[in-house]
């Protein structure tokens, strides 16, 4: 079962797909890039709401990066 799921080369998995989860939990998003660790001050709402954000600016900027290459 583990070679089923082993790595390949990104050669040799195109064409395929990056999924990646979120919610519309972004909305509520502050971003407060002075304060990214919580080291100021935390809210598990926010930051929850954050990393959902994070996903898809990830998400957005992995398309772009990869747009045109088959892989995406």
């Amino acid at each position: 079962i583990t070679k089923q799921f082993s790595f390949r080369p990104p050669e040799e998995a195109a064409p395929s797909r990056i999924i990646m989860v979120s919610s519309l939990a972004h909305i509520l998003a502050k971003f407060d890039i002075d304060n990214l660790n919580s080291e100021k001050w935390f809210n598990d709402y926010q930051v929850y709401n954050c990393s959902k954000l994070a996903n898809i600016l990830t998400a957005n900027e992995l398309s772009a990066k990869l747009k045109g290459t088959g892989k995406y």
